[in-house]
This record gives structure tokens, C-alpha cells and sequence, in this order.
């Protein structure tokens, strides 16, 4: 909708869209809870997942898809330099020395990026149909 007194298209949800929005993400809380995360993991996934469509909604999915890629490598090594220390390398009990590759890291990462896009893409398309499918024809 275009604002009269300064020409800009106002960003603008419909009711209808707000509730679709909201049995989305309803249901993706629902399907993860069974996972067990702890509350740094929900903050992240769902900041994740924000991150992306904002992305999506200023740049597109080039963008949007990038940027998941890249939070996906940053918040995978950083979960795992958190969980084994910074040094790469953990020492069991056994006697056994644990080396991490951060390349296998990092490629990992990307791919849980990708998925993730997948994802929110797909969520954000199905959205937008039925959205237009529940809209009156004029």
C-alpha cells in the first residue's frame, strides 16, 4: 500500500498472513521441541530463522540463502570451539586425543545452512500460496 504524503509502499501485514505466520512457527516450535534443545539453542534457531526471512523480504533468496550459509558455518564452529575448547583438540580419558577439522566443520556448517534455507524458503513460499488461494477474486 502506498503511503499519499511521501510515495512509499508501506510495509504492510494482512490478518490473514499474520496467522498463517503465526501457525508456522507454531508448528516448527512444535516439531523441534522434540529435539530437547536448551534455551542458547531455541535463541539461536529462532534468530536463525528471523535472520533468514528478514534477509529474504530486503535482498531475496540470493541473499537469503547466502546469509543462512553463512550464519550455519559461523554459528556450527563457534557451538563447536564452545564445546571443545579453543585449542581444536580434547584429550579422553583413554588417552585418546580428539582433532577437530575445522574444514569438515565449516562444510557441515554450510550444508545445515543450506537445509535450514530450504527450509524457511519452502515455509515462506507455501505462505504465500495459500495466502493468495485464500484472497478474493475480484
Amino acid at each position: 500500500m502506498r503511503d499519499i504524503e511521501t510515495g512509499r509502499q508501506r510495509f504492510q501485514f494482512g490478518l490473514r498472513k499474520l496467522l498463517l505466520w503465526t501457525v508456522a512457527v507454531a508448528l516448527g516450535c512444535g516439531l523441534l521441541s522434540s529435539l530437547q534443545l536448551d534455551a542458547i539453542d531455541w535463541l539461536l534457531l529462532l534468530a536463525w530463522f528471523f535472520v533468514v526471512l528478514a534477509v529474504r523480504w530486503a535482498s531475496g533468496h540470493g541473499w537469503a540463502a547466502t546469509a543462512s550459509v553463512v550464519l550455519g558455518m559461523l554459528l556450527l564452529l563457534v557451538r563447536v570451539l564452545l564445546y571443545y575448547g579453543w585449542a581444536l583438540s580434547r584429550t579422553r580419558p583413554s588417552g585418546l586425543t580428539e582433532h577437530i577439522d575445522v574444514v569438515t566443520v565449516l562444510l557441515v556448517g554450510a550444508l545445515m545452512g543450506f537445509v535450514a534455507f530450504l527450509l524457511t524458503e519452502a515455509t515462506y513460499r507455501t505462505l504465500n500460496w495459500v495466502d493468495r488461494i485464500a484472497e478474493p477474486d475480484e
